[in-house]
């Protein structure tokens, strides 16, 4: 991606997550691309609003939907991560479940996180607008 087009992904994320409620996190868009087989990843700090993205390398051979829905999808994660991050941290601190248990729950877990993430981002996406590339980086 050029510097003009990283500007304008930065800030259409910076103005999705306030849309989205998320306008006390602050959000770092990463230079370096997100996992295999993935559109984009998401981390954030435990006990933070703070939260690193990623983007895969294709980023902008996605229609311009998918690059909305895409963005949408990883923000949504930070409404759940402190459940899930509570919820693995007390399941492995508990020990009252055995390692194979908690990670079958976990793996669970965290399919079912991902349905209900998908579902969201489907059904609200298109109420917001998808990136304008052809933006100033002055924006």
């Amino acid at each position: 991606m050029t510097d003009n087009q990283w500007v304008i992904l930065r800030k259409y994320i910076r103005d999705m997550a306030d849309e989205l409620g998320l306008k006390d996190w602050k959000i770092t868009l990463m230079d370096e691309p997100c996992g295999e087989g993935l559109s984009a990843d998401i981390t954030s700090v435990v006990g933070r609003k703070v939260a690193k993205m990623r983007i895969c390398p294709d980023f902008l051979q996605a229609t311009a939907e998918s690059q909305r829905n895409t963005i949408i999808h990883e923000l949504l994660h930070l409404h759940t991560d402190g459940m899930r991050q509570t919820i693995c941290g007390d399941l492995n601190n508990s020990g009252a479940l055995s390692k194979p248990q908690c990670d079958i729950f976990w793996y669970t877990f965290d399919r079912m996180d991902e349905y209900c993430v998908d579902g969201i981002a489907n059904a609200i996406d298109c109420k917001y607008p998808v990136i304008n590339w052809q933006s100033s980086s002055n924006a």
